[in-house]
């Protein structure tokens, strides 16, 4: 039977564009290693659908690392998400339902770590670690974002 799953316990590394672009359907990424590529670690395109993200590791990219324009279920994060200069996390045209950063979790951007843009919506952003933007806003909202979060550091948050 096909799982429709990625496990990464090691290194998936791309310096290219993107080490996992998702058109069809995948049921569960799970990664503890290093998941890296130049412009987007994990994206999302247009009509592709990525039930479940497990991070315990380390996503990271230069540009947007998890970029999505399709639909994003749950990232469940206790490692680390970051992006070298913009969004970590970027809901360029599509909708997630949960984000969920534990107490161990970081997610950092090079600016507004987290963006939703206009029309979109994260229903649930979860909270316990940090969201960190080196400039600009941690949480950029233009769509719908509901959050729930003990630390938060960046300049400001703008909506």
């Amino acid at each position: 039977m096909y799982k429709r799953q990625i496990s990464a316990t090691s290194s998936i590394i791309d310096n290219g564009y993107i080490a996992i672009k998702v058109f069809g359907r995948i049921n569960l990424i799970t990664n503890s290693g290093t998941i890296r590529a130049s412009r987007y670690a994990v994206g999302i395109i247009s009509g592709g659908t990525l039930t479940s993200l497990i991070n315990t590791g380390r996503i990271s990219s230069s540009g947007f690392t998890i970029d999505n324009s399709g639909t994003l279920n749950t990232i469940t994060n206790s490692g680390t998400i970051s992006s070298g200069s913009f969004s970590a996390i970027f809901n360029r045209n599509g909708n997630i339902e949960t984000i969920t950063n534990t107490s161990d979790g970081e997610i950092t951007g090079g600016s507004d770590t987290i963006t939703n843009l206009a029309g979109l919506t994260i229903t649930s952003l979860i909270n316990q670690g940090d969201i960190d933007a080196s400039t600009d806003a941690a949480i950029l909202n233009n769509g719908t974002i509901s959050v729930s979060y003990t630390h938060l550091r960046a300049h400001e948050t703008r909506h």
